[in-house]
């Protein structure tokens, strides 16, 4: 018998955990998917995402940083692997290049992706600085 004092402890699972450490809203969507998932900025806040379609075999996902174009399609069920998308916004030709890494979860039935800046400039002068890639 569990009494209203003692608590109620609930389980919930989800395959992947996405974490935005990017500092900017992004986006994902599966490769059977029609629709998109907006993922805000918050780091830290994983939020838990499934395919519409769970056809494991061929689960892709792609994603946007903001207003950017879709980055080409990526498999997120290999531990272990990683690397980076890109994102590029055709209105003000920003290119942002997003480092991925999937890592298991403690009980072992639950992809972390996260997502993070591939590239960070951390100023420590006394004057501002300017940093443009090519």
């Amino acid at each position: 018998m569990v009494k209203m004092e003692d608590g109620l402890m609930i389980t919930v699972f989800c395959n992947y955990w996405m974490v935005n450490c990017t500092g900017k809203p992004l986006r994902y969507q599966g490769n059977n998917d029609t629709t998109d998932v907006l993922d805000p900025a918050e780091p830290q806040q994983p939020m838990l995402f499934s395919f519409l379609n769970p056809d494991k075999n061929k689960q892709k996902l792609r994603v946007r940083v903001d207003t950017g174009g879709w980055s080409d399609y990526f498999s997120i069920d290999t531990v272990g692997s990683g690397g980076s998308v890109t994102s590029i916004d055709e209105t003000t030709g920003f290119c942002y290049e997003v480092g991925v890494s999937v890592t298991l979860s403690n009980i072992q039935l639950t992809n972390i992706v996260t997502f993070y800046p591939r590239f960070q400039v951390i100023n420590e002068l006394n004057t501002l600085i300017s940093v443009t890639g090519n």
